[in-house]
């Protein structure tokens, strides 16, 4: 049994109660909703401060959309990130060509920003 404060990195097996608080979690994973717009055409920009070039970044969608021109369901993609404007665009898909949706939707994201 031992105490103090670890700091740095650790690696190894940890067991027993750990108390104290884990602070840089906050600063690595970002999380929202948000609402792509059809008047945005097929792609659109969020932004979501303190992202990076290197982020991975997962959408999940809320509410769907279609477009008339293709059978296929909208299929939104993260097609870049622009870490000095703290940007990520989303463009539309249907059937491996970028199509503007008939109409909006909703998505929530996960944004991992590593360190």
């Amino acid at each position: 049994i031992g105490t103090g404060d670890i700091s740095g990195a650790f690696t190894g097996d940890l067991t027993g109660n750990v108390t104290g608080e884990v602070s840089t979690i906050n600063n690595h994973i970002k999380a929202g909703s948000n609402t792509f717009n059809k008047s945005s055409g097929n792609s659109q920009n969020f932004t979501v401060s303190g992202i990076t070039n290197n982020s991975i970044i997962t959408i999940t969608l809320t509410s769907s959309s279609s477009s008339s021109s293709e059978t296929s369901n909208i299929q939104p993609v993260v097609t870049g990130i622009d870490a000095n404007n703290n940007t990520f665009k989303i463009t539309t898909y249907a059937n491996g060509v970028a199509v503007q949706p008939d109409s909006g939707f909703s998505f929530n994201y996960i944004i991992f920003i590593p360190q």
